[in-house]
C-alpha cells in the first residue's frame, strides 16, 4: 500500500493539477480539503485522477493551502 500526503498552494485559482511523487500501479483513491481556511464556503473536489496526477477543483477562486491524500498500490 502507498499513502502519499501532499500540500499545494493555490493563489487565486479554482483548479490545479498536482503530480504524484509515488509510483502508483493503479489509480489511487484521493481526498482533498482546504487547510486552515478561515472561510468555510469552499467546496473542494476531484476533477480528474490518474496513476500519476490529480486535478483538484474548488468551487470558487481560492488562495491558500489544499491538503491531498492519495492511497493506492
Amino acid at each position: 500500500m502507498i499513502i502519499e500526503l501532499v500540500t499545494s498552494e493555490f493563489s487565486n485559482e479554482s483548479s490545479k493539477t498536482i503530480t504524484f511523487s509515488s509510483n502508483f500501479t493503479k489509480i489511487p483513491k484521493v481526498i482533498a480539503n482546504t487547510k486552515g481556511a478561515t472561510d468555510s464556503n469552499y467546496n473542494v473536489f476531484i476533477e480528474a485522477v490518474t496513476r500519476t496526477s490529480v486535478t483538484i477543483g474548488i468551487s470558487q477562486v481560492y488562495t491558500g493551502t489544499v491538503s491531498i491524500h492519495a492511497i493506492g498500490s
